[in-house]
């Protein structure tokens, strides 16, 4: 996120569903980390880069954070997030959603 932060993207992605400026504030703590771990083999980050996919979950009726478009496919905030982050990654984004009644 840092690096899809310090590009401007995330800027861009909020202007588009949000029509504004957005604002980040800076929220660290003393429990913030500061290091990620060192990917195992078959820890997720590993998987992850092995399988190049990434999965996201959401709850799709939320606009603008997710909703579906008219040909059926998840748009909004969040979605974008998840394409540029796996977009970071050279990875596809893969979008699934468990409907229920």
């Amino acid at each position: 996120m840092t690096k899809i932060i310090n590009s401007g993207k995330y800027d861009q992605i909020y202007a588009d569903w949000f029509n504004g400026s957005s604002y980040l504030v800076d929220d660290t703590n003393s429990n913030t980390a500061t290091t990620w771990p060192i990917p195992s083999f078959g820890g997720t980050l590993s998987n992850i880069i092995a399988n190049g996919e990434i999965v996201f979950g959401s709850d799709i009726n939320y606009p603008p954070f997710e909703s579906y478009n008219a040909t059926g496919y998840a748009v909004g905030f969040d979605v974008d997030i998840g394409n540029a982050i796996a977009n970071e990654f050279s990875i596809a984004y893969c979008c699934h959603h468990a409907l229920t009644k």
